[in-house]
Parts: C-alpha cells; structure tokens; sequence
C-alpha cells in the first residue's frame, strides 16, 4: 500500500508537471502564431515600399512630352518630363482633317527639359506614307499623337486631350499602338 501510495503521489506530481508543461507549450505556440502573424504583416509592408521604389523609379525616368505643329509644319516639341524620351514620333492630323503628317523615319530623342526646334536643328512634318497611328477614343476627335520609350523599356502614347500618357511595358500583351509604333518607327520590337 505504501508503495501505490508513493506512485501516486509521483504520478499526480508527473500529472501536474504534464500540465504546467501543457500549458507552457500552448503559451509558446500562441507566441510563434503571434510572431507569425508579425512576419506576414512585415513581407506585406515590405511588398509595398518595394512597389513604391518601383513606381517612384518609373516616375523618376519618366518622360511627359508637350507639342504643337506650327503652320507652316515645323514641329515645335518639348520634353517636361523627369527622364529621357527615346526614339520620339510625332504625328499630327493636319488641315482637312484627313490627312496625317509626321517625321518618320527620323526618330527624335529628347533629354529632360529638351526643345525643338533649338538652333541648328528643325524637323519638319511630311504626309506619311503609311497608315496612320491608332488613336485612343477620348470623347473627340484626336489630331495629334506622340510615341517614345524611356531607358527602362516601357513605351508611351501621348494623345491631344489626356495629361496623362498611356503606358505599356514588357510583358503586358501589346496593344496596337504599341504594334504601329513597332511597324512604322526604326526601332527594336520589345520581345
């Protein structure tokens, strides 16, 4: 008896160390969840400011060009943008309204804050010969179209009316300005 005695004391002793055990396992794990939580809510956080880097970089390098077609079809063109605008096109609808003037093949780059004409350097609008670029429905009717591209890849349409250009980057499907720009200008195809 004093031996069953014995064991059950060790064994409600074993029983209450189980427990205190128990208990310390689920404050530990309620713990980890918590720290588990915190990492997520961190990758999220962290996914952000990294989108944020992302989209202040395109902003950064990003061109926003202004222009005009004089009379006598001189361009009068001008780069307000932060970053470069490489391989420029111009395109205007002039006159009659039927008829489309550019200056391709001859492709235009424009640094930030860059102007045409500047001495020494005028371009002049032709009849184009192929078909003209697609424009965006806007609400009325568009006469004047600009396509560049920055350093990073991504291509732009700038239209009459909208301040703000459209903007297409590899490897999003392409739209069909971006295939006209590919088409008609001397440039490489984004793959």
């Amino acid at each position: 008896m004093i031996a069953n005695a014995i064991v059950a004391v060790f064994t409600l002793k074993a029983a209450r160390a189980t427990r205190r055990s128990a208990a310390a396992t689920e404050k530990a794990a309620e713990a980890t969840r918590d720290e588990a939580e915190a990492t997520k809510q961190e990758a999220a956080a962290s996914l952000q400011v990294v989108e944020e880097m992302k989209a202040d970089r395109e902003l950064t390098f990003r061109p926003y060009l202004s222009w005009e077609v004089s009379p006598g079809l001189g361009l009068h063109a001008s780069n307000n943008g932060r970053g470069p605008a490489l391989n420029a096109v111009f395109c205007g609808l002039i006159g009659d309204g039927r008829s489309w003037f550019s200056h391709l093949p001859t492709l235009i780059d424009f640094g930030p804050g860059d102007k045409i004409p500047e001495p020494g350097f005028f371009i002049q609008l032709q009849a184009m010969e192929m078909s003209p670029p697609p424009t965006p429905a806007l609400g009325h009717p568009v006469r004047k179209v600009a396509m560049c591209e920055d350093q990073l890849g991504n291509r732009y349409r700038f239209s009459q009316g909208s301040v703000h250009p459209e903007i297409w980057s590899y490897p999003q499907p392409k739209p069909d300005w971006v295939q006209w720009y590919e088409e008609n200008a001397p440039i490489t195809p984004a793959a």
